[in-house]
């Protein structure tokens, strides 16, 4: 279906310790057409319907929020990191 996702990792040091994740933002050609409904329904072993009921939960976003979400993301990945840096830092003193 091509649904959107974004990641950003937390660092701490030279390691990975989180990543952030967004995900179910739709595409550009939103909705999927009727047939791709039917193709994933088949897949999942469920009725047309259930499928478009969670279709409707996808996010909107225009291209400037996309962009505004991309920049978002690791900012606060950037945040989530320096406070566990600063905890690892005064776990450290104890």
């Amino acid at each position: 279906l091509g649904l959107l996702h974004t990641r950003a990792l937390v660092r701490v040091g030279s390691e990975i310790k989180a990543m952030l994740g967004a995900g179910g933002i739709a595409p550009q050609t939103w909705p999927p057409s009727d047939q791709q409904v039917a193709r994933l329904a088949e897949l999942l072993d469920t009725t047309e319907v259930t499928v478009r009921q969670f279709l409707a939960q996808t996010y909107l976003l225009t291209a400037a929020e996309q962009q505004q979400l991309l920049a978002y993301m690791q900012r606060i990945a950037d945040i989530v990191a320096h406070i566990m840096t600063e905890r690892l830092v005064l776990f450290n003193k104890l």
